[in-house]
C-alpha cells in the first residue's frame, strides 16, 4: 500500500513520489477480496500475514455492551 502526495493549484495537479504506508509482511494475495477496509472517518484496517506459531485472532463485537452489563449499567 503506497501513498502519493497531491498538489492542486490553478495550473492543474502535481503528483509527488510514492512512499510505502506500512512496513511488514501484509497479506496481498487474497483472490477476489480486499486485504484492507477504510471507515468513514478515515481509520483503516489492513491484514497482516498470519504466523501459526503466534496463536489466533479473536474479534469481539459489541464489547461496550458486554462491559456495561458486567458493570451493572444496563
Amino acid at each position: 500500500m503506497m501513498a502519493v502526495p497531491i498538489e492542486v493549484d490553478g495550473d492543474g495537479i502535481e503528483l509527488g513520489l510514492p512512499t510505502p504506508l506500512f512496513e511488514g509482511d501484509y497479506d496481498h494475495e487474497i483472490v477476489g477480496n480486499a486485504n484492507y477496509d477504510v471507515a468513514a472517518d478515515g481509520r483503516f484496517l489492513m491484514l497482516r500475514r498470519s504466523d501459526p506459531s503466534k496463536g489466533h485472532l479473536i474479534v469481539v463485537l459489541n464489547w461496550d455492551r458486554e462491559l456495561e452489563a458486567a458493570l451493572g449499567r444496563r
